[in-house]
């Protein structure tokens, strides 16, 4: 658990007699950007053991929340801040959804019509169509598999085996599944052989992932999209190369595939530890026109690059929107006198 998760909620308690207005002019943060990365009223096996998904009535009451303090921004009007064409001269939000899971086009822009919400969903090309699935959702689908049934010694034995000849670290099943990185994916598909789990039937048969035909139907609808990478890794563990390659490809192939100008990222995991070069790089290039991050309410050293606050990781700090917003807000206003609201990036 890191530090964060452990003073927010002590942030939610302590912001509590302070106005949510008060607390924004503090900040000087009048623009949130609150993101998620499904919604459901079902538990979804290959998120189970990641996050938790609000359900439709928690998503529901997360809206009616910000649009009662906020007002609404599309992706352009964002651009337009990222260019000092437009001013944040209130309350605004900008809400976003990452990895392109199905829900987004089922149960998400749904409720996002009726209510006049515009929203943008960063995309992973490999994944859409269901053609792959991100690492992370397999090793919840795994630990899932572990916890069906009691594994025979002989195959726990085959499984820690598998960990050591991989130079991975095995520290409990469950919790050894979870920590496996990008760069070791490959465990994870032989461990589902051993335990034989099969990811492209779980593919086939649940179409976890939007399609491309459900995409142009968002396009119709007046969402927008941006990057995600093409496979979903975390940069700070990839070298820049990498890191710029995944970020331009991913880019250029919903320009082309959508025949949209798309020119939004937003990093998978998180974007610590990646230095000014890349996005120097990204901007200069005219990769992307403006990026995204996941810290909550951070300042950063360019007015193109937005921190996110994660609405749907609260296993650590189960919090109603209101209260995870206002604790964003406090924990940004204890972090002050330490300089510690502002990532430096070198």
């Amino acid at each position: 658990m890191d530090l964060k998760s452990i003073f927010l909620p002590l942030s939610a308690f302590l912001s509590q007699p302070f106005p949510l207005k008060a607390l924004a002019g503090l900040t000087g943060h009048k623009l949130i950007c609150p993101c998620y990365h499904t919604v459901s009223d079902e538990p979804l096996d290959h998120i189970r053991y990641l996050y938790s998904a609000p359900d439709r009535k928690k998503f529901i009451a997360d809206l009616d929340f910000l649009l009662q303090h906020y007002t609404p921004l599309s992706l352009q009007d964002l651009i337009s801040v990222s260019k000092g064409k437009r001013t944040i001269d209130k309350n605004y939000f900008f809400l976003s959804f990452d990895d392109g899971f199905c829900e987004s086009f089922h149960l998400i822009a749904p409720i996002l019509l009726s209510k006049g919400i515009p929203a943008t969903f960063f995309l992973n090309p490999d994944f859409l169509d269901n053609k792959e699935m991100l690492f992370r959702c397999k090793a919840s689908l795994l630990c899932g598999e572990t916890e069906k049934k009691k594994l025979p010694d002989s195959l726990f034995a085959e499984i820690k085996k598998c960990f050591h000849e991989e130079c991975a670290e095995f520290s409990g099943l469950k919790k050894s599944l979870l920590e496996i990185t990008y760069g070791k994916r490959y465990i994870l598909d032989k461990l589902a052989k051993l335990l034989g789990l099969d990811f492209n039937a779980y593919l086939a048969e649940k179409q976890p992932y939007l399609t491309t035909s459900q995409v142009r139907n968002l396009l119709q609808q007046g969402f927008t999209l941006g990057g995600h990478s093409m496979n979903h890794p975390e940069y700070r563990l990839i070298p820049i190369e990498e890191q710029i390659l995944q970020t331009e490809e991913c880019i250029q192939w919903i320009r082309e595939q959508f025949n949209i100008p798309c020119n939004a990222f937003a990093f998978p995991f998180t974007d610590f530890g990646v230095t000014k070069k890349f996005f120097d790089e990204i901007y200069s290039r005219g990769i992307a026109d403006i990026s995204f991050g996941a810290a909550g309410i951070k300042n950063d050293y360019s007015q193109r690059h937005f921190h996110r606050i994660p609405m749907d990781h609260r296993d650590n700090h189960p919090l109603s929107a209101g209260n995870l917003i206002r604790a964003e807000y406090f924990y940004y206003i204890l972090k002050k006198p330490f300089g510690k609201n502002r990532i430096v990036r070198t």
